[in-house]
């Protein structure tokens, strides 16, 4: 454009030519520029370009861009508050994810901060706020606005940070069952394009999803560039069910558990009709109590491994009744399922009408056979790629049920893994993987404490309320090491997902006396467990508890007011604001009791279990009130593995620091 833009150039011809982002030129259409600066300084705002483009901050924001604090990277100004509101089209969120970051840190973040709100001011809900070097966790809106506040103080000034914002159309489902399209259906989807949509249903429910049109961009066999992907589960690092593309109809997909995660993805260039699919989510995904432990074993979904086994519910105890579960079986490309039943002993009747199980072929259109009774079935192999597996139970009688085996072209399996299968399923003792939400809780390695398997891939997700913050403690830690964790690995991440910041890679063995903790910037934490081939170890139990602050809140035990589960360790922090101290009253108490109360209830005056002990508490009688010197405090709750009761709820507040504590 023969514009050349220095220190020398006049204010008001810069204001004539930019104004948000766009060139103006009399006679033409505005459009978007890109700008560097000149001479040897070659960051955005070098000296040779430091007009009012870099200096202000704050403004109305949509679509996608980049926010940045004034002068970035150079340090940013003193005393300065800046504010962004970023709103979508209806129908869509805002994603927020931070590319550098450095602001002065402090441990309330009351110095310079930047904080993160679901909504359109700084009354809506918070969802971070952050200080510090450590980069920030990707955040995204409930709805279509976010907040952005970044506020400096009059003192330390750092290089500050720069984010990415995006729009992506986000929709949950919770009705039983509906349809979800691509946008603009019947009509050809729109370019870059980004849709999440998820499906919750009632809990102990499975999702039956089927395609009944589906037309998107070619591009077998990887679908890089349209495509829709699938994982079983609630969130975007749930296993992987498959993606597809084309104009090939996908298969009926069916969940492990209540959830359904579903993204849809177009690129700048071509675009299809796109696809309808409607959801079912009325199966009954029967769970009950099982020979591995203390866990819950689901029944039915998507199953795409080469070989592996499966069972009926509460095997090898008699299955629940009312039960009903289906299984689909997919083989990759060129290959043949085989089924063979190793036990095999539902209740008899002449038409299979009471207990029955039912095999066929591709989408249920073949039917195979139906079976009950105690002879097993016959095996069978496929010619297609999909098996439907259905089992029924009738309200009455009940027997052992069955176990059966699948493997692709011969590959057999020689044992029952249920980790093969269950790896996704609900919360498992002897399983890996997990959705865990409430205040407190406890999960182990599959297996533990005996030694977990090769070859496994375990994610659980945490979150808690609304600003607080998540700390898992570690208690014993017995994995294969190694210098780099290249073979056996646990890794914690500070987020929803793998995604965000990793805060601990863990794979060096501790004993049980020196626990491991790793806390968490906001309500969202992610652990990844992965094992080799090779050695396997004893694996780990964790709990986690929370970090909260605010001047005042409740606690209970996990399951409250029904009886406390065993062998729980649960450990919270309690924050009130400086110059205040923490007063912890009890509203009920009912734990076992023991003459020492060594380990049941502790109460600490600090941040964690080195500070002074301000109690030690079990039994049936209602406790005093607890309050600390200062403005923290630690509990930790243990249980047994004997008799469980009733548990606790307290309520903490805040105290003055020269108030007077009182019982109560």
């Amino acid at each position: 454009l023969g514009v050349t833009l220095n220190e020398s150039t006049r204010q008001k011809d810069v204001n004539s030519v930019f104004h948000d982002g766009l060139i103006l030129i009399p006679g033409f259409r505005p459009f978007a520029f890109v700008f560097s600066s000149l001479g040897p300084h070659s960051t955005s705002c070098a000296r040779s370009f430091t007009w009012e483009l870099c200096r202000t901050c704050g403004g109305t924001l949509s679509g996608s861009g980049q926010i940045r604090s004034p002068y970035h990277p150079n340090p940013y100004p003193h005393s300065k508050t800046c504010e962004w509101v970023i709103t979508q089209s209806p129908g869509q969120v805002v994603t927020f994810s931070f590319e550098s970051f450095d602001i002065e840190g402090s441990s309330t973040c009351s110095f310079d901060y930047v904080e993160l709100r679901d909504g359109t001011s700084v009354s809506s809900p918070l969802i971070g706020k952050y200080c510090g070097t450590q980069m920030p966790p990707a955040a995204q809106s409930t709805q279509r606005s976010m907040y952005v506040r970044f506020v400096t103080d009059s003192s330390v000034s750092n290089h500050g940070f720069t984010a990415q914002y995006a729009a992506i159309m986000e929709q949950t489902f919770t009705n039983p069952t509906g349809q979800l399209t691509s946008p603009n259906y019947p009509n050809n989807y729109p370019v870059y394009r980004e849709c999440i949509y998820r499906i919750i249903v009632s809990v102990n429910r499975q999702i039956m999803l089927n395609f009944t049109d589906f037309a998107l961009e070619p591009t077998y066999p990887s679908c890089l560039y349209d495509y829709v992907e699938i994982r079983d589960g609630g969130y975007e690092t749930s296993p992987l069910t498959s993606r597809y593309c084309g104009t090939t109809t996908p298969p009926i997909i069916m969940s492990h558990s209540n959830r359904l995660w579903i993204k849809f993805r177009s690129d700048m260039t071509s675009t299809y009709r796109g696809f309808m699919a409607h959801w079912d989510g009325t199966l009954t995904g029967t769970v009950g109590p099982s020979e591995l432990g203390s866990g819950d074993l689901c029944c039915g979904g998507t199953l795409t491994t080469s070989s592996g086994s499966f069972t009926s519910p509460n095997y090898p105890l008699p299955y629940h009744p009312n039960s009903e579960c289906y299984w689909i079986l997919q083989a990759s490309g060129g290959s043949q399922e085989e089924l063979r039943f190793e036990v095999f002993h539902l209740e008899s009747s002449t038409n299979c009408n009471y207990d029955f199980l039912e095999v066929s072929g591709h989408r249920a259109s073949t039917l195979i056979g139906t079976f009950c009774g105690s002879s097993p079935p016959p095996p069978n192999t496929t010619t297609g790629r999909h098996l439907h597996v259905v089992f029924a139970s009738d309200p009455s009688v009940s027997h052992p049920g069955f176990q059966m085996l699948w493997f692709q072209n011969g590959k057999r399996v020689s044992t029952l893994d249920p980790c093969d299968y269950f790896a996704s399923c609900f919360r498992i003792f002897g399983c890996c993987g997990s959705e865990l939400t409430g205040p407190q809780g406890s999960f182990n390695s599959p297996g533990f404490p005996n030694k977990y398997p090769d070859n496994k891939e375990c994610i659980w997700h945490i979150q808690t309320a609304a600003q607080s913050s998540v700390q898992l403690t570690i208690h014993e830690f017995d994995i294969e090491p190694h210098p780099d964790c290249s073979y056996d690995v646990l890794e914690v991440y500070g987020g929803p997902d793998t995604s965000a910041p990793r805060l601990a890679q863990l794979c060096h063995p501790r004993p049980p006396d020196q626990p491991l903790q790793v806390s968490s910037t906001g309500n969202f934490m992610t652990i990844r467990f992965k094992t080799d081939e090779y050695v396997q170890g004893k694996g780990f139990n964790a709990s986690c508890g929370g970090v909260f602050t605010a001047p005042a809140g409740e606690l209970h035990s996990p399951n409250f007011p029904s009886p406390y589960p065993p062998n729980v360790d649960c450990s919270w922090v309690l924050n009130v604001d400086r110059g205040h101290r923490v007063l912890l009253t009890f509203n009920e108490f009912e734990i076992e009791n023991h003459n020492a109360c060594n380990y049941d209830y502790l109460v600490y005056d600090g941040p964690d279990a080195n500070a002074p002990l301000l109690g030690k508490l079990c039994g049936l009688n209602m406790p005093a009130a607890i309050t600390a010197t200062q403005s923290t405090m630690y509990i930790r709750f243990r249980s047994d593995s004997s008799f469980n009761h009733k548990g606790f709820s307290t309520a903490a507040m805040s105290l003055e620091l020269h108030s007077r504590s009182f019982d109560i």
